[in-house]
């Protein structure tokens, strides 16, 4: 109920990587009080795929590659 992507249109979070609308997805995720358990959840899951916890898919593959949770500023 607190996420800031709860109203936003579902097809948001699954851009082009690199687009403009990744960029309004990430902007969306950077201000959420949900986005630290959103990215852990997509991490748990091995969501390959959109934006989650302000995270792209390449994004979250690196973090498992490196073994270790980030969350961007």
């Amino acid at each position: 109920m607190q996420a800031a992507c709860r109203t936003a249109n579902a097809e948001l979070w699954f851009p082009l990587e690199g687009s403009a609308e990744e960029a309004v997805a990430k902007r969306v995720c950077s201000g959420c009080p949900v986005r630290e358990a959103c990215l852990d959840d997509a991490l748990a899951a091995g969501i390959d795929f959109g934006v989650w916890g302000g995270l792209t898919g390449a994004e979250r593959r690196q973090l498992r590659r490196q073994d270790t949770v980030v969350v961007p500023a």
